[in-house]
């Protein structure tokens, strides 16, 4: 994801937390306006928790 949205030109940050006992879960966030650009990127990656 992150190579997708620098080469968009897309102010982003990523971190991770903790979802299961032994599972983390990835996060990506789109600064300011920019989440306009991507609403397209979320219908194709993103997968519901299970």
């Amino acid at each position: 994801m992150a190579n997708i949205l620098k080469d968009m030109d897309i102010k982003y940050f990523e971190d991770q937390i903790h979802y299961y006992i032994d599972r983390p879960a990835d996060r990506t966030f789109v600064l300011n306006c920019d989440l306009k650009k991507v609403e397209n990127l979320k219908l194709k990656y993103y997968k519901e928790p299970q």
